[in-house]
């Protein structure tokens, strides 16, 4: 018991550091994009001002990721989802400095805002997952604390490598999601073995409706059956007992959960779609003349 719970608590410590790391690369990541801006525009072509549409499409794209990882963390293996979105930031990073064409940058800017929201949903997420909330307050001040570590370092970062330490983050970034998909995931503690997460609450919900429900607690007003006194004691004794048919059946065979349309994730793709291919900047202008 005591080597098990010594396991447990390596294991707990090791996917900490990991988002730790995962936050430390992600608030690095975010903030060499404004040192390097002029950089940046001189590649495209275009003025300082003009980047603020690339600015506006990582927004965007923040947003779609804010509500694709609350969704996928729940259905796909937490580090999974958190490795995939380490290695999007690894390819945005290679890519934004040899981006010559604006519409590229702002490809490379939606894929890069959408990872690091994820990145910021799967880790506190998880993290509430592994520590519980007796012990969470500490580990999540100190995993968000990363991000400004990560910011503080950026331009250090880029004083002395240059457009190079975009390549720097790209490799941090490839060992982080390495390490993610190498270690167990933590699994939510209210889903039952074997059972995937999304289900797991509706078969909660399904077990409450049924411990209330007349037919598990029985109705007492009901008239007993004269012709069967064997099944009038059995209902007795699990009324007595606190389970019933009703009830064994609910947890047994639990009803499964209704699919539904995402339309939080709809709707986001469709008001990224508008300001990717509608370029709002682009209208403005043509508004003003």
């Amino acid at each position: 018991m005591a080597a098990k719970e010594a396991a447990s608590g390596r294991w707990s410590l090791l996917v900490s550091l990991i988002y730790f790391s995962a936050n430390l690369v992600f608030g690095a990541a975010c903030n060499i994009i404004g040192p390097t801006l002029p950089n940046l525009a001189r590649n495209v072509n275009i003025t300082d001002t003009g980047m603020s549409q690339v600015l506006l499409t990582s927004g965007s794209g923040a947003l779609v990721g804010s509500f694709a990882g609350g969704y996928t963390v729940d259905r796909v293996r937490g580090h999974l989802v958190l490795g995939s979105a380490m290695f999007v930031v690894a390819v945005t990073c290679f890519f934004f400095p040899v981006a010559r064409e604006l519409d590229v940058l702002d490809l490379v800017a939606c894929f890069q805002g959408m990872a690091f929201t994820v990145i910021q949903c799967v880790t506190n997420t998880l993290l509430a997952w592994v520590h519980g909330e007796a012990s969470l307050g500490p580990w999540l001040n100190l995993v968000n604390a990363a991000f400004g570590v990560g910011g503080v370092l950026a331009p250090s970062l880029l004083s002395m490598l240059g457009m190079d330490s975009y390549r720097a983050i790209a490799g941090a970034s490839l060992l982080v999601g390495g390490a993610c998909l190498l270690t167990e995931s933590p699994i939510d503690p209210e889903a039952r073995p074997g059972m995937p997460q999304r289900a797991a609450r509706k078969v909660e919900e399904a077990g409450s409706e049924a411990l209330l429900s007349p037919e598990a607690v029985g109705d007492s007003r009901e008239e007993t059956d004269p012709e069967d006194p064997a099944r009038n004691k059995a209902e007795r004794e699990g009324e007595e007992g606190g389970v019933s048919p009703a009830c064994t059946a609910a947890a047994v065979f639990p009803v499964p959960a209704e699919r539904h349309i995402p339309w939080d994730i709809v709707m986001a793709v469709l008001f990224l779609g508008f300001l990717t291919v509608g370029r709002p900047s682009q209208l403005l202008k043509s508004l003003r003349h």
